[in-house]
């Protein structure tokens, strides 16, 4: 039970370091543009409208899904077990499927809202 929580423990920390990081990084390019006089408001509004949460979270949810899914899958598989690139190529089908299905949902939401 102790592994379980210095997994979760680490994973908190990566994502909260991950999000100080990409607000750090917005702040000084937004610093640098209006130091360097593109202070237009419409700019501005745009960067910080650049970055959506929600379709974040939904990527690396589906990701990491399918991710799992994948992992299931190679468990179950009895030639997976031995050094072979199998293994490989059944998690990155996975992982490619995730990233498929998170481009075409962001595709018709995109549709949707049009």
């Amino acid at each position: 039970m102790d592994h379980i929580e210095s997994i979760t423990i680490s994973i908190s920390l990566f994502i909260i370091t991950a999000i100080i990081v990409i607000a750090i990084l917005n702040f000084i390019l937004k610093n640098r543009l209006i130091n360097s006089g593109l202070t237009n408001p419409e700019i501005l509004n745009s960067l910080g409208q650049s970055f959506n949460h929600k379709i974040a979270v939904l990527k690396w949810g589906l990701i990491l899904f399918f991710g799992g899914i994948g992992l299931v899958v190679i468990n179950y598989i009895p030639d997976a077990q031995v050094d072979s690139p199998l293994p490989y190529g059944i998690e990155m089908i996975f992982i490619a499927a995730g990233f498929l299905s998170y481009y075409f949902l962001v595709r018709k939401s995109e549709k949707d809202q049009s």
